[in-house]
């Protein structure tokens, strides 16, 4: 029996380091030179997308580039000039970051910001391209995130993971899901801020991200998956304009619509929402002179954000002056680092075998499938396994589907059902082998989804529903999801019904109800 052991996917992305600063490079003719240098920052992006990341290159060797790169540069002397980046703020940083965020070299955490900007890029770019209208950008990529990261049940157990692999995974809490969506509002230059209402130490229901545009704070209630619905409009299939901070704070009522019982009101309250703390949704990373450097001198097929400052900028307020200036009851000084991200980030870089080999083999078994096939590689006399080889075909497959290449996308997925048909050269690969292929169904639903090919989404839903009843993976969102098809489709009693058949999912259930019943109302006050 083959055993397989190591799992590339965790082993390349777990742990946290400096790469070693390059020598200087030798003197060129200045033409030359700067084309050689050019040359090195492409070499380095390329090993840092999404789609070759873990899978065609190493996170060491892309940070190893990018810094003879930078020597390269600094030896040529070609650095950025003009504006001067702010100090980073040290009275905002959990203890120790300072030094980090202060360093010449880039590090292994520089490269996964890297990566997970370009992912969210990727996403950010094409959802924009939908509509000319900045809210409705933002409702679709709330929308977009909720489908994307499914909510996991309070009991089910998930390791640490950042912002990569939750896209990747597709599953997470309602902070995940506030993580991903703060992170591709980034590449659209809006703000985002998280709201979490408490009592004493207790966090009081879920963290309500607030998305800033202009002087507004519009509400969006991740556990649930929806926008929070103003009061003053008659119930719809949409929610198209959301609530603002401003609009609750004067008629906290409104929030009565998210209330499934009398006896249950919605939490947080006007109140606790008008009281809660002002965490801002950012990655120190970004603020570093490394991240401007790198930003500035990016080339032009390949601009992306990836330095924000935490301080004024020349002319330009710095991040926390203009999130201030959304809401007259806020102040830069009082705003604070919403830290969940830098805590799992922290808890992600620090899972290891011996040190907590419980978390070690959680997050190997979430990311294994993604590894699939295995292909045994043979001695030359082809007699004897040498090595097990990680195809990683599914991890290639879901990053078509994040970045919006549905076509290659869905025949991937079917590709992977095909190979799980056939039981795997080693028995002990077959759980995986079925899990892969269950998400592939899946996620083929959602690839339709976002095409518009509601028809065949609804139908390849029924044929997973009908498989995995009992025990999916993705049952409450397949529920979900078919029941938003269903609404595309203008079947609004039958999108009602899928919500009310959809039984057993404890993360989805106030979602459905809430639904179903703002759907019933829309659909009696329709003529």
């Amino acid at each position: 029996m083959f055993r397989f052991i190591a799992c590339g996917l965790v082993v390349a992305v777990v742990g946290c380091g400096t790469s070693q600063p390059a020598p200087k490079v030798a003197a060129k003719k200045p033409a030359a030179r700067q084309a050689d240098i050019e040359e090195q920052l492409k070499s380095a992006l390329y090993q840092l997308q999404p789609e070759n990341l873990n899978i065609d290159s190493r996170l060491d060797d892309a940070v190893s580039v990018l810094n003879h790169w930078w020597s390269a540069v600094q030896a040529a002397d070609l650095e950025p000039t003009g504006l001067t980046p702010p100090p980073i703020p040290a009275d905002r940083l959990p203890e120790g970051w300072l030094s980090r965020l202060e360093r010449d070299t880039y590090d292994l955490e520089d490269g996964a910001h890297v990566r997970a900007a370009y992912l969210a890029r990727n996403v950010a770019n094409r959802l924009a391209d939908q509509t000319e209208d900045e809210l409705e950008r933002v409702v679709r990529v709330f929308e977009w995130v909720c489908r994307n990261v499914t909510l996991a049940a309070d009991d089910d157990p998930l390791p640490p993971m950042t912002f990569y692999e939750l896209l990747i995974v597709g599953r997470g809490r309602a902070a995940d899901r506030a993580w991903v969506f703060g992170e591709i509002l980034k590449q659209l230059k809006i703000d985002a801020v998280v709201l979490q209402a408490r009592e004493g130490q207790a966090a009081v229901g879920p963290p309500i991200v607030g998305v800033i545009l202009g002087d507004a704070v519009y509400l969006f209630d991740p556990q649930l998956g929806l926008p929070i619905p103003r009061g003053d409009e008659p119930p719809s299939p949409h929610i198209r304009r959301p609530a603002t901070l401003r609009e609750i704070r004067e008629h906290p009522h409104w929030l009565k619509a998210l209330s499934l019982r009398t006896d249950q009101p919605y939490e947080p309250t006007g109140e606790q929402l008008t009281a809660a703390a002002v965490q801002v949704i950012t990655s120190p990373t970004s603020w570093t002179r490394r991240m401007w450097n790198l930003e500035q001198l990016l080339p032009s097929e390949a601009l992306c954000s990836l330095y924000d400052p935490p301080a004024a900028l020349g002319d330009a307020p710095g991040l926390f002056t203009r999130v201030a200036a959304a809401d007259p009851h806020w102040t830069a000084d009082a705003l604070q680092v919403w830290t969940y991200p830098l805590q799992r980030q922290a808890e992600f870089a620090a899972v290891h075998p011996q040190a907590n080999p419980q978390v070690f083999r959680l997050l190997q078994a979430t990311l294994l499938p993604f590894e699939v096939p295995f292909e045994p590689k043979l001695d030359e006399k082809k007699e004897k396994v040498v090595q097990i080889a990680q195809t990683k075909q599914q991890l290639k497959t879901r990053t078509l589907q994040l970045q919006g290449r549905y076509a290659p996308a869905i025949a991937g997925f079917v590709g992977i059902r095909q190979v799980a048909l056939s039981p795997p050269p080693d028995p002990s690969w077959n759980p995986l082998y079925q899990r892969a292929a269950e998400d592939a169904f899946y996620w083929t639903c959602v690839a339709k989804y976002e095409q518009g090919e509601y028809e065949s989404a609804v139908a390849t839903l029924g044929d997973y529903l009908k498989r995995h009843t009992r025990g999916g993976r993705w049952v409450g969102p397949a529920w979900q999801l078919l029941a938003e098809c269903q609404r595309e489709l203008g079947q609004l009693p039958q999108a009602i019904q899928a919500l009310k058949a959809a039984t057993g999912d404890e993360a989805y259930r106030n979602t459905n109800a809430l639904l179903a019943r703002r759907w019933s109302e829309a659909s009696a006050s329709t003529p």
